[in-house]
């Protein structure tokens, strides 16, 4: 009981440091490195690797809005031009000669 406990904790501990680095050398290879004498050292900065993956950690809440644009998009796609509202915002607007 003791060492399966111990396994766990090793695999928990592991995956909560080898995620954000594999996360952050993935996302390095793909968008380049710091420039510098030391990119390897400072792209693996630990402070930098926890904020690229909270960054992308914020980003992803953003794809539950997803299923919302592809409902606009399919009822712009199949509607018809009658119940389309298509206002001009010029004709709201004065115009004045100063």
């Amino acid at each position: 009981m003791l060492k399966e406990t111990a396994k766990a904790m090793i695999v928990l501990a592991g995956s909560v440091v080898a995620v954000p680095y594999t996360v952050a050398f993935i996302a390095n290879l793909l968008k380049g490195w710091p420039l510098g004498p030391d990119k390897y050292r400072r792209a693996f900065h630990p402070r930098k690797v926890f904020a690229l993956n909270y960054a992308l950690l914020q980003q992803l809440k953003n794809l539950k809005y997803t299923w919302l644009y592809f409902k606009w998009k399919s009822y712009y796609a199949h509607c018809s031009h009658a119940r389309l509202l298509k206002a001009s915002c010029t004709s709201s607007i004065t115009t004045t000669d100063y």
